[in-house]
This record gives structure tokens, sequence and C-alpha cells, in this order.
């Protein structure tokens, strides 16, 4: 009897320490998984953190090109106007030279 409980003690002892391998083994499988799904979330935050950097520089580009269009538009309304002033100086110069022509006459 003594040396059957003693097979039957060790039975259960080699069990409870696979169990507890086991167990461990366990424990680092699930830890990996945790892992990854971390280093997987991580990853596409970084990615999004990326993307969400390209789309600001573009619309700070988009912004600049619009305001720059609009300083150009000004800029090409000022230069016409500048050059209409000129054309109507000229004109008012003939005329009042006519005008100073004919008197004379």
């Amino acid at each position: 009897l003594l040396r059957f409980t003693a097979g039957v003690f060790e039975q259960w002892r080699e069990n409870a320490a696979e169990s507890r391998r086991m167990a461990t083994v366990m424990g680092k499988v699930v830890s990996r998984m945790r892992n990854v799904e971390l280093a997987g979330a991580f990853e596409r935050w970084c990615e999004n953190a990326a993307e969400i950097r390209r789309v600001s520089a573009l619309m700070t580009r988009v912004l600049l090109r619009i305001k720059n269009m609009d300083l150009a538009g000004a800029f090409q309304r000022w230069r016409e106007n500048a050059v209409d002033c000129r054309r109507m100086k000229k004109v008012v110069r003939n005329v009042s030279v006519r005008i100073g022509n004919l008197e004379l006459v």
C-alpha cells in the first residue's frame, strides 16, 4: 500500500509540475498575443499620426497657394489700374494740348 501510495503521489506531483509548466507556457503565449495586439495598435497609431501630419502639411500648402493667388490677383488689378492711369494721363495731356492749340488759332 505504501508503494502504491508513493507511486500515486509521484504521478500527482509530476502532473502538478506539468500543469504549472503548461500554465507558464500558456501565460507566455497569451502575453505574446497581447504584445502583438499592442504592437499592431501602436503601428496603426503611428500610421495615422503620419497621415495627419501629411494632410496638415498639404492643407498648409493649399492655403498658402490660395493666399498667394489672392495676393497675385490684387497685384494684377493694381498693375492694370496703374497702366490705365498712365494711359488716361496721356489722353488728358493730349486733350489739353489740343485744347491749348485750339485757343491759339
